[in-house]
């Protein structure tokens, strides 16, 4: 992980900062041997996990690369946090 990187309880989490409005934004989570567990807390508190995506945050897996997708749409401007 890089500048802006905390841990809560022993798990490692990333921040990502919106300061202004966007369509669209990608973030890639790739795993050695398989697809990691994440999920994204938006800046009003909000767990979203690929069991509950809201209808702005959506998520893509490639199984045969170990990589999955959050697309966030519009996302509110704050501060998110990938966990």
């Amino acid at each position: 992980m890089h500048q802006g990187d905390y841990v809560i309880a022993g798990t490692n989490y990333d921040t990502l900062i919106i300061n202004k409005n966007n369509v669209v934004i990608f973030i890639r989570i790739n795993g050695e041997n398989n697809i990691p567990e994440s999920y994204l807390i938006n800046p009003n508190g909000k767990k979203i996990s690929k069991e509950n995506l809201d209808s702005l945050v959506g998520y893509k897996e490639i199984l045969d690369e170990n990589i999955f997708y959050w697309i966030l749409v519009k996302p509110i401007v704050g501060k998110w946090i990938i966990a």
